[in-house]
């Protein structure tokens, strides 16, 4: 079933076309959600954010349902039984693809590797140029505790086949609720070289560990503590990643 065909060709979409657009992705991703980083999980979920993006700007009835349309929208999907639609997590999808829209940039790759079963018949470029052309990226980005001082705010996004495979939705659940970049890149980091659970990525938030990191004098100290657990192994998975 070709269920990405025109994905990118939302221009003639209404609210009915908007719902069974995301029950069929929901129908390739969601039913393949079986391990603790889970690839096709993030993808439904940034496809959902991508197509209620898309109908916001193009949906030819979208003016009739405003500030309603996800309201609306999670109440066409669960009469569907799709489970993860509700109102709370669709705006959840919404701000993530808006957050992670680099991930558009390697769809190609992920159909190369089985991931995605089927690309559109005639794929628009367009979003995936535009990306490549726009996103800086930290392709050879050292996982250490002075991660402040190795980026700058014009270059500070990971690749986002990292983000796809060394992070699960649940820790991006939690970094999209970080509106500064620089920190949260801080955090996408930190996790990855931490091997951190989704538990211990929220205890680091809320004990301010980018703010005691950029103030403290002892960086090293502080990214030793952090991951004391998981030191020696992460020093030989960073040289992996």
């Amino acid at each position: 079933m070709q269920i990405f065909v025109n994905f990118l060709n939302c221009k003639c979409m209404d609210i009915e076309q908007l719902s069974i657009k995301i029950f069929n992705v929901h129908e390739q991703f969601y039913k393949k959600a079986v391990s603790a980083v889970n690839i096709s999980l993030t993808l439904r979920n940034w496809f959902v954010g991508f197509y209620i993006v898309e109908y916001e700007q193009n949906g030819d009835d979208r003016a009739k349902y405003g500030d309603k349309l996800l309201k609306t929208l999670s109440k066409s999907l669960q009469s569907k039984k799709l489970d993860g639609m509700s109102f709370t997590n669709l705006n959840v999808y919404r701000k993530f693809y808006l957050v992670y829209p680099q991930i558009g940039k390697i769809l190609p790759d992920l159909f190369k590797m089985g991931i995605i079963q089927t690309l559109p018949e005639q794929l628009d470029t367009r979003i995936i140029r535009t990306l490549s052309e726009q996103l800086q990226y930290t392709d050879n980005y050292i996982l250490t505790s002075s991660l402040s001082e190795k980026l700058n705010p014009n270059n500070y996004l990971i690749p986002p086949e990292k983000t796809l495979t060394k992070l699960s939705f649940s820790h991006l659940e939690e970094l999209i609720r970080i509106e500064n970049p620089l920190k949260r890149a801080f955090y996408e980091i930190e996790c990855i070289a931490g091997t951190w659970s989704t538990r211990e990525l929220q205890r680091q938030i809320n004990s301010l560990y980018y703010e005691r990191s950029a103030l403290s004098e002892n960086k090293e100290k502080l990214s030793e503590l952090a991951n004391a657990k998981n030191l020696t192994k992460n020093i030989q998975n960073t040289k992996k990643l």
